[in-house]
């Protein structure tokens, strides 16, 4: 679970001493871009036949396929997922995400389409979308259960958190002193976050 929390707020909401201070704010918080892996995966989408289909088009090919037949191939709707870079077609996607979950082929659904489908949404900052798809998995299909999907995009989207909380100035919030009691509206200059499961 993800908690946002000061470790040298005392109970009235100021840093304890200013040595503390120094240092939460001179720590790395965030995973280095190295760590997405942002270059390999571009790499392997420089694909002659990726690089061939066009969105549009390809979403048409498909609602009519499944509009005629009600069936859709898992390796096209795996090209489709993976030709998509901008946010004109998310809407789109998640209409073919979910027609291809009606279909029998569902079964055969590629972890590289699930891990698109994720690295997109997050590229696009569309996190709030990118939740509700998580959440309705048995509409949409995305399960991020393999190791890699979830150490990848888990690191994207935490280095991404980082990186905003860290340039959040004087924001209201609410947190949780030692004896459990909440604190509210303390205003600071820096947050720190960490992760607690």
């Amino acid at each position: 679970m993800l908690k946002i929390f000061f470790k040298g707020v005392t109970k009235h909401g100021h840093f304890r001493n200013n040595h503390l201070m120094k240092t939460c704010l001179s720590r790395r918080n965030f995973l280095s871009s190295a760590y997405e892996l942002e270059s390999e995966f571009n790499s392997r989408l420089n694909n002659k036949i990726l690089k061939q289909v066009n969105p549009s088009n390809m979403y048409l090919e498909l609602d009519q396929q499944y509009n005629r037949h009600k069936k859709l191939h898992a390796i096209d709707v795996d090209l489709y997922v993976n030709s998509i870079s901008n946010d004109a077609y998310t809407e789109e996607l998640e209409d073919i995400l979910y027609k291809f979950r009606l279909t029998p082929s569902t079964v055969d659904t590629m972890d590289s389409t699930q891990h698109a489908v994720i690295r997109l949404y997050l590229k696009l900052n569309k996190t709030q979308e990118l939740l509700e798809i998580l959440d309705d998995r048995l509409n949409y299909g995305v399960f991020p259960g393999e190791i890699i999907i979830i150490t990848t995009c888990a690191a994207m989207h935490l280095s991404s958190i980082l990186k905003l909380t860290e340039y959040l100035t004087y924001e209201k919030i609410n947190i949780t002193n030692e004896n459990g009691r909440a604190v509210d509206n303390i205003k600071s200059s820096h947050t720190e976050v960490h992760v607690m499961s």
